[in-house]
């Protein structure tokens, strides 16, 4: 892509570049590879999806690295027939290196930030490109980070590779120090299909918690609890004051703090309050005011946003980025309704990137990272799922304990409520998880399964020991930012060394 231009005289608009196809069911074979099935339907259309891959300039990589990338490519690109297309969107940290304006200078940059085998595949970005393109947002240096930082507004890059490629219709956001080890092109096709048969009915009430089938049942009994929890309130374990509200000593305002309350569930868009700039002509309304018995709304309508971890509300909890806003009121008598999701990989439509381009670049709003997409969909009524995925845990936690802690907030959710798991006093029950910004357990766990000591444990010694290799499910892993491979060579001794571990981080960069 030039420095300072996109694709010529394509349409722009949203799925104008579905395609046909008469080959669009695939399968995966016992060796990775990806099987096509042939069909006659001509009339069968197939969307074209971004892999967006970041990092930036001066990435360090290594050989595991290339390995993770290589997989990304082969799994996706090449054995889809190139339905899912991989990019890399590259951040450029020196501000004053001109990319936008000066040709042999991106080129330059673009050459020297990627290894060989993939160049020809990467975007160069800048903050200060993105304060032109976004020109006039109010600078609030929350934490003494700046509003057009990666560090707070990471899409905003995201919508302008969005508004330059016209031809992709879903953007996958992808992070250097995350793993799977299972398929990658079975994760996001699987999950996709999932998300798209969900209703809407109570699925931003879903959404809100985490599924634990041992202590929810099947998914259609997590979904009636939910509904009860939201329709009357609970006054559980997860309601703080719950036990007080009996005591003849607590005072009258106590009680009613401690009494369930009833919640309204999301039920179309949920606009920003008083706010004379939100733009409602793209909104997508329900086909009736109230949801009936067994809504089928959303059923076969396809996810504008995708994610990993549950899109909490971080109103009331102690989440250190709930007041990372720009441009919108949180005053609490007008209160903006917000969602979020921690961390950031995640799958996007096209029509909720044109809403966050448009609200940014004519709104003059953001939010913080992991909160802008999920506030967008709620605010322009777009079709958001959270898609629970297995995640493991270093400790053998009773399972009602392990529901209770997580799902911990208002009314059985997983935020909205000071006792929230996401508040900054609690986040410490993730780090012994295989899934979140600073997990512990996921790069002891990655090394492990490639075969190295972890943490004292693991390694060679252990599995001729034990029962060999360790075999793991297909599972995500965040994050995981280094490995260093140990290769034994013919003729000399390996060493069953320790793999030293990374560092770990809200974010990359």
């Amino acid at each position: 892509m030039p420095a300072n231009g996109g694709p010529e005289d394509e349409e722009i608009g949203y799925q104008s570049s579905i395609r046909k196809s008469g080959s669009n069911k695939a399968t995966i074979s016992s060796d990775g590879t990806v099987t096509v099935a042939k069909n006659n339907d001509e009339s069968k259309l197939l969307p074209r999806i971004a892999i967006l891959i970041r990092t930036w300039h001066d990435f360090p990589y290594n050989q595991e690295h290339i390995i993770y990338l290589r997989s990304l490519i082969a799994e996706l690109a090449i054995g889809s027939g190139a339905e899912f297309s991989i990019h890399f969107l590259i951040h450029v940290k020196d501000a004053n290196a001109q990319i936008w304006a000066d040709e042999e200078m991106y080129q330059r940059v673009l050459n020297e930030s990627l290894p060989a085998e993939f160049r020809g595949m990467g975007t160069l970005w800048s903050e200060p490109q993105m304060q032109l393109l976004y020109p006039g947002m109010p600078e609030s240096n929350f934490r003494d980070l700046g509003v057009y930082g990666v560090y707070r507004s990471p899409w905003m890059p995201v919508m302008y590779f969005a508004h330059q490629h016209p031809e992709f219709d879903y953007f996958w956001n992808v992070e250097m120090d995350m793993r799977y080890t299972g398929h990658w092109y079975e994760l996001l096709t699987k999950i996709p299909q999932w998300a798209k048969e969900q209703p809407r009915k109570n699925l931003w009430e879903r959404n809100a918690r985490f599924y634990v089938p041992s202590e929810h049942g099947t998914w259609d009994d997590f979904s009636q609890m939910v509904r009860v929890q939201t329709e009357h309130g609970t006054a559980g374990k997860s309601n703080l004051w719950a036990g007080l509200a009996s005591s003849p000593d607590v005072p009258d305002d106590i009680k009613e703090e401690a009494l369930p309350k009833p919640e309204v569930p999301v039920w179309g868009p949920l606009p920003p309050l008083n706010d004379p700039t939100h733009d409602n002509t793209s909104d997508i309304y329900p086909p009736h005011s109230a949801p009936t018995a067994k809504d089928t709304w959303g059923v076969g309508e396809e996810a504008d946003l995708i994610t990993f971890n549950p899109l909490f509300d971080p109103v009331g909890t102690s989440w250190i980025l709930t007041t990372d806003t720009t441009s919108f009121n949180i005053t609490p008598a007008s209160q903006t309704p917000r969602r979020s999701a921690i961390n950031t990989f995640s799958r996007l439509s096209r029509r909720l990137v044109a809403a966050m381009f448009r609200d940014s670049l004519h709104g003059r709003k953001t939010m913080a990272a992991e909160m802008w997409a999920g506030s967008c969909a709620l605010h322009h009524g777009l079709k958001a799922v959270y898609a629970p995925h297995a995640v493991h845990i270093d400790r053998r936690w009773p399972t009602d304990y392990l529901a209770a802690t997580f799902n911990g907030g208002r009314n059985g959710a997983a935020g909205g409520a000071r006792a929230s798991v996401f508040s900054d006093d609690r986040q410490h029950n993730f780090r012994g998880s295989t899934w979140y910004y600073d997990a512990g357990f996921a790069p002891n766990l990655w090394r492990r399964w490639l075969g190295y000591r972890a943490d004292g444990d693991g390694g060679e010694a252990a599995e001729v020991a034990g029962e060999g290799r360790m075999c793991l499910r297909s599972v995500l892993l965040h994050p995981v930012k280094s490995v260093d491979l140990v290769f034994a060579h013919e003729g000399e001794e390996e060493e069953a060394a320790e793999v030293p571990q990374g560092s770990t981080g809200a974010r990359d960069d």
